[in-house]
């Protein structure tokens, strides 16, 4: 896409159509770099959902353990002076 650099006051700057906006998820903010090929304008912070990513991690840290080991090492000073069956 072609697009021409404006005035806007004492800066410079270019229109970013919506869907563009869109696509590359720019929204408030947004993080400049200058490279030899030019300047690269990408999201500040992509903002993620609630616990994405959580249950492939869970996955990663169990791979290879057996559920009841895990467990084992959590007991306290109550478990083991106060609690009865």
């Amino acid at each position: 896409m072609k697009t021409k650099v404006i005035n806007i006051g004492n800066s410079k700057g270019i229109r970013i159509p919506k869907a563009i906006l869109q696509q590359a998820r720019l929204e408030e903010e947004v993080i400049l770099e200058v490279s030899d090929n030019g300047l690269l304008v990408k999201p500040e912070k992509q903002k993620r959902k609630t616990r994405e990513g959580w249950e492939q991690q869970f996955k990663k840290v169990l791979k290879g353990k057996q559920q009841e080991n895990l467990w084992s090492n959590l007991s306290n000073d109550f478990d083991k002076d106060e609690w009865t069956w």
